[in-house]
């Protein structure tokens, strides 16, 4: 599964009450768009605004950037390696 995969899947089922509902709440929450105000930034700065990106690609964006990052957090906010669970096991 990709990032914008898990997205799509997140924007659907968070969305949504109804499975019969999720396809429509993608098509209507996963293109919204940022809005961008004409005003300038306090003190009359120009601010560089980013490219407006859909909402299921700037989710998609923020998940790789955690995985990407995760290595770098410290080990307090990381679980501890655990046992692989068994593969399976034959009653006694």
């Amino acid at each position: 599964m990709t990032t914008l995969d898990a997205s799509r899947l997140l924007i659907a089922t968070a969305g949504s009450s109804f499975v019969k509902d999720s396809v429509e709440t993608l098509k209507e929450f996963g293109s919204l768009q940022p809005l961008v105000a004409d005003k300038p930034v306090r003190g009359g700065a120009t601010v560089e605004r980013p490219p407006r990106i859909a909402f299921e690609k700037y989710l998609a964006e923020m998940m790789q950037r955690l995985i990407d990052e995760k290595e770098q957090l410290s080990s307090a906010y990381r679980r501890p390696p655990q046992d692989p669970p068994p593969i399976g096991s034959m009653g006694r």
